[in-house]
Formats: structure tokens, sequence, C-alpha cells
């Protein structure tokens, strides 16, 4: 029923973003060779806490989606 079409949508999105990951993966390579004044170590963070809000973001999106309220 409607659970298993949540559900298979939840991971298609969920594969969708894993899959950007190479694309991210090259980001701070391409603002480092853009921008050389910024350290290498400071865009690095910068992506690497980026991507985990993201991602903490998609999973509370994606549990209150499951639960049906507010997490």
């Amino acid at each position: 029923g409607s659970f298993d079409i949540a559900f298979t949508a939840t991971f298609t999105v969920i594969q969708l973003v894993f899959s950007t990951l190479a694309l991210v993966a090259t980001m701070p390579i391409k603002v480092i060779s853009d921008f050389t004044f910024i350290d290498q170590k400071v865009v690095t963070t910068f992506f690497i806490i980026v991507l985990s809000i993201i991602t903490t973001i998609l999973v509370f999106v994606w549990i209150s989606s499951i639960s049906r309220s507010k997490v």
C-alpha cells in the first residue's frame, strides 16, 4: 500500500543522494583551485560539516515522514 510507495520513494532519494558523493568529493578540489587563498583543510572541513548537516536533515525528514509526526 502507501507504506510501500513511501518506502520505495525514500530509498530512491537516499540512493540518489549517496550516488552524488563522487561529485561532492571533487567539489573541494575545484574550490581550492579557484580560490587559492583558502586553505585546503578549511575547505575540506567545511564540506564535511555541510554534508553531515544535509545527511542529518534527510534522516530526520525520513523518520518524520514514516512516523507522520514532527521529530
